[in-house]
């Protein structure tokens, strides 16, 4: 088999199988816990500010999003679970 055949098989294979791997996907992202999901996102942002606040220093007002805005954004993210409020 040439590795034009190989490709062209490949890509046939992947058209065969994509209704299928899509269902799939849509499942897993409807199941996906969005609560769990933005808790590390705002993990991961404070984690970012801070490595960026240590190296430079804290954003001042020339930076587009300021250390309100980010305090907002964080607080946003930072949610209790809904089974605790």
């Amino acid at each position: 088999m040439t590795e034009k055949e190989k490709a062209r098989q490949w890509v046939q294979t992947w058209q065969e199988y994509e209704p299928a791997l899509e269902k799939i996907r849509l499942r897993e992202v409807r199941a996906a816990d969005n609560v769990l999901s933005l808790r590390l996102l705002a993990r991961s942002i404070k984690r970012t500010v801070k490595t960026r606040e240590s190296i430079i220093g804290p954003c001042g007002d020339a930076d587009p999003l300021g250390e309100p805005a980010q305090e907002n954004v964080i607080n946003l993210l930072d949610v209790a679970p809904p089974w605790r409020s």
